[in-house]
């Protein structure tokens, strides 16, 4: 599958604001991406997932602005943008799989402290995450989606273990402690620029799951699905 129609074009500006969103009708628009990231995005990875690659696929941004000949779901997006990046960038990547270390999420000793997404708006609110360092704001979430955005804030894979089911708005501020993602800005709905920065002086992310959401990460190792860059 591929776009109908694509452009990207190199972002020399200074800002640091990046913005992604898709749009009724097959519409992507990204601004002041890396191909890095855009990668990420077309396989549906997390930032760990990614292997090898020159320094400039983080380096450098582009603006991007594609229409798909119609609507398409998220799944038919990406694998357009997967095309489109090997036609503009001339990508190409094999898959591996390697045992690494990982956490799996579970309910806490004295149970979890979710609110379920109805009392704060219900449908109308659904699906809006903001992701930033040291903080989340979800609206709409299951405890799967949860972990999958945990993932690309820690930089490591997590998965829910709780088996608890339902939808939730999920808050959570903590303070990166040294060896969690240090690159990681912001990943959301299509809104500008990044949250600001966490409290240094804040709960690590143990203690604020814990304190906040009756939740705990459990170290584990497991096996990961990898895309390793060969060109």
């Amino acid at each position: 599958p591929a776009f109908e129609v694509a452009s990207i074009k190199p972002n020399n500006s200074d800002d640091h604001r990046v913005s992604f969103q898709i749009t009724p009708g097959g519409r992507v628009a990204c601004t002041n991406i890396s191909p890095k990231m855009l990668i990420i995005m077309a396989y549906g990875l997390k930032p760990n997932q990614l292997v090898g690659g020159p320094d400039w696929l983080d380096s450098t941004k582009y603006d991007l602005t594609a229409k798909a000949a119609g609507p398409d779901d998220h799944e038919q997006l990406k694998l357009m943008m997967q095309t489109l990046l090997a036609d503009r960038f001339k990508l190409a990547v094999h898959r591996d799989t390697k045992e690494m270390p990982i956490y799996e999420l579970f309910a806490g000793k004295n149970g979890p402290k979710l609110k379920a997404s109805a009392e704060a708006g219900g449908e109308q609110h659904k699906g809006q995450f903001m992701i930033g360092r040291g903080q989340m704001d979800l609206t709409g979430a299951t405890l799967a989606q949860f972990a999958d955005n945990l993932s690309r804030a820690v930089g490591r894979n997590v998965f829910d273990k709780t088996g608890i089911a339902g939808e939730y708005d999920i808050k959570l501020e903590w303070t990166p402690e040294e060896g969690e993602l240090q690159e990681f800005k912001g990943h959301g709905n299509g809104k500008d620029g990044a949250p600001p920065a966490p409290d240094p002086n804040g709960p690590p992310l143990a203690t604020a799951l814990q304190e906040q959401l009756g939740l705990k990460l459990v170290n584990s190792k497991g096996p990961v699905e990898l895309v390793v860059i060969d060109h």
